[in-house]
């Protein structure tokens, strides 16, 4: 069975849930890191290895 812990303001986290946002966050730095190296050395040269 998947426990639920109650976390800050309340809300409740399984491990299920705590794996999802941080796959979730890890994306969005990701293509943020994406998009500087685009403007700092080019379209042409950075592999969009995640199809940002």
């Amino acid at each position: 069975m998947n426990k639920v812990y109650k976390g800050s303001y309340g809300e409740l986290w399984s491990l299920k849930k705590v794996l999802r946002r941080f796959i979730w966050h890890d994306r969005i730095h990701a293509k943020v890191m994406y998009r500087m190296a685009v403007r700092t050395f080019g379209e042409g040269c950075v592999w969009n290895r995640f199809g940002f």
